[in-house]
């Protein structure tokens, strides 16, 4: 398997990223499954901005492969770090609109890429996604990572790249990322149980980002 070439395939997106007077960076807080990564696609599509995800890079190793000893985990996990990092700078660098399809759970995490978006002029809004355990966990059973299956619209990493994993990792990964900051932290929550009330907030959250946030360039 020939590595792909993930730093040519976002220049080609960035192209495409709406360019707005104060760029802007969504931050997303929520435990697995709780919806982020169906907002992030939302905004990507509706806002016109770039989606990176904290998993699109590793989850492309990953199906290459059956070896999940500790040292291919190691040499993935490596190769992941370097070229997400350097994707982050990429977007940064140039200013371009994303959201980060990633879990931010401290607020120093927050407060320290607010200062630098500060620095870059860019503008940071957080969002919350609230969620129930047994919500998350039947979403994750239905979980898939398909690189076949594409988002039509979504600006980015649009491919299908989310595993299922098993109910004792979930657990552990919420013991390890507590969600200790308050509703009131954050600039929009939504909560969602799975029903068509979480598909309306985010539609008004996004009506909201339109009115409030963003002014585009002329």
């Amino acid at each position: 398997m020939s590595d792909k070439n993930f730093i040519k395939e976002m220049n080609s997106e960035i192209s495409k990223v709406i360019k707005y007077k104060k760029p802007c960076v969504i931050a997303l807080s929520g435990y697995p499954g709780s919806g982020k990564t169906d907002i992030a696609r939302t905004l990507s599509k509706e806002l016109g901005i770039f989606l990176l995800s904290n998993d699109y890079v590793r989850n492309y190793y990953y199906q290459f492969t059956t070896d999940y000893s500790e040292e291919k985990r190691l040499e993935i996990e490596s190769k992941v770090s370097n070229i997400n990092n350097l994707r982050l700078k990429i977007l940064l660098g140039t200013r371009t609109s994303f959201v980060y399809d990633r879990d931010f759970n401290l607020e120093k995490d927050f407060n320290r890429l607010d200062i630098l978006l500060q620095i870059l002029r860019m503008k940071l809004v957080k969002i919350k996604v609230n969620s129930t355990d047994s919500h998350n966990l039947e979403k994750i059973k239905n979980m898939t990572m398909d690189y076949n299956k594409v988002y039509d619209g979504v600006i980015g990493d649009k491919v299908e790249y989310q595993s299922p994993f098993d109910d004792e990792t979930y657990y552990q990964i919420k013991m390890r990322k507590p969600h200790m900051l308050p509703d009131n932290f954050y600039d929009f929550v939504i909560n969602n149980d799975g029903s068509e009330h979480f598909e309306e907030q985010v539609k008004i959250m996004v009506k909201s980002l339109n009115d409030d946030y963003l002014v585009r360039r002329k």
